[in-house]
């Protein structure tokens, strides 16, 4: 694919978004997804799966207590250990992710880890970042912008979308 020509640029990597570039990947579309932080966004970082993880050991914990009042099952919680609870959930979040790269690759989705902009009808901007800090990567002063001129573009739900003073979005 031509980062010059996809027929499809995917703005925002989260749930939505990489969920888009599959599916325009899978009807044969070349797809750019352009995303500032890591692809999985907000749910895979930060959000429902590291949540859900530590949801899931507040149950385990739970049920121990009603093992014992309800099943009389002789045991007892000494305690939490949260160094390894917390590893656990960020190996959950780091296979999810790499899953997620690994999904992307091989649909031939190309990632562009940056930022990108509409700037006019069909025709968007997206500017390269040289390092991904946590927990959004900034625009490097010598990184340079790209233009497209292009069919779709996709907006992820979590997308930021200003208006411009002539109110173009």
């Amino acid at each position: 694919m031509s980062m010059n020509t996809p027929d499809v640029i995917v703005i925002g990597g989260g749930t939505g978004g990489y969920s888009t570039a599959l599916r325009a990947a899978s009807l044969g579309l070349d797809v750019a997804l352009v995303e500032r932080d890591k692809v999985g966004g907000t749910c895979l970082h930060r959000g429902c799966i590291p949540s859900k993880a530590m949801l899931h050991a507040a149950e385990l914990v739970d049920g121990i207590a009603e093992a014992r009042e309800r099943w009389g099952v002789k045991a007892t919680l000494e305690s939490v250990d949260w160094p390894a609870l917390t590893a656990t959930r960020d190996d959950i979040v780091a296979r999810n992710h790499k899953g997620v790269e690994a999904h992307l690759a091989h649909a031939g989705v190309r990632v562009v880890r940056g930022s990108a902009r509409l700037t006019g009808h069909a025709r968007c901007a997206w500017r390269t970042c040289t390092k991904v800090p946590r927990p959004a990567c900034t625009t490097s002063p010598r990184a340079g912008e790209s233009s497209c001129h292009r069919l779709a573009t996709a907006h992820a739900p979590g997308a930021r979308v200003r208006r411009t003073a002539r109110g173009d979005q």
